[in-house]
């Protein structure tokens, strides 16, 4: 009886060992594309927000998933593993890989790979900006973030601001201005920069984004002190 108990627990170890073994070989033989890219130094803050918004927006119909995100390293998946995205950072290049899972997918890949990087490409794309910024205090970092998404949604509440996205150094949300304009918040080391930005040159777009970049800010500013008060 107990030699029967050992050899079940044996049987049931060796079918998880291969299983498991399985899965990775699986996994490692996907279906997969892969394309690379550069960037200006500058442009790095923007690299894995831009990736994850790009797969969000082109791969929404698959409710995409963020798996995990350091500085150099964004994974990410759809529901059922059908796609699984990776971007890797390196200096001033990229790399974005993208594996498929199911046989209807498999001539897909390469396609959705162009289409990803060209979004991913497209929120670079400032044919017309303008900014606003200044210095803030260490103990004032954690008022950044909700302060700035305060300060769109009051200023241009007419305008059906939306956040896109937000980690602990950048925001980025857009507002329906005739056309679509970006707002993005750049947290640097003491200094923090508002970008507003069309990727479109349209009549007069550049003032109105550095009408937008200059009354933001202000209200970003009062939020700050607002938010200051109650602390």
């Amino acid at each position: 009886m107990k030699n029967m108990k050992i050899w079940s627990v044996g049987l049931i170890l060796l079918l998880m060992i291969c299983g498991t073994k399985t899965a990775f070989a699986q996994a490692s033989t996907l279906p997969s594309s892969s394309m690379r890219g550069t960037f200006s130094p500058n442009e790095k803050i923007f690299v894995a927000p831009s990736f994850i918004i790009a797969v969000n927006d082109y791969l929404r119909r698959y409710k995409p998933t963020l798996i995990e995100q350091n500085d150099d390293y964004v994974k990410m998946t759809t529901n059922n593993n059908q796609i699984n995205l990776e971007l890797t950072v390196r200096q001033n290049e990229y790399e974005m890989v993208v594996a498929v899972a199911q046989d209807n997918l498999a001539e897909k890949s390469a396609k959705i790979i162009a289409s990803i990087n060209r979004s991913f490409k497209n929120q670079f794309t400032r044919a017309v900006s303008a900014n606003a910024g200044g210095v803030y205090e260490e103990n004032g970092k954690v008022m950044l973030k909700p302060a700035f998404i305060n300060a769109v949604n009051s200023y241009l509440r007419r305008y059906n601001p939306k956040l896109v996205f937000q980690n602990d150094e950048y925001v980025k949300m857009t507002a329906k201005y005739g056309y679509q304009l970006n707002l993005e918040l750049v947290i640097r080391e003491n200094t923090y920069e508002i970008i507003v930005s069309s990727q479109k040159r349209k009549n007069k777009a550049q003032n109105i984004c550095a009408k937008i970049a200059t009354g933001t800010n202000d209200n970003f500013l009062t939020q700050i002190g607002r938010m200051s008060i109650i602390r």
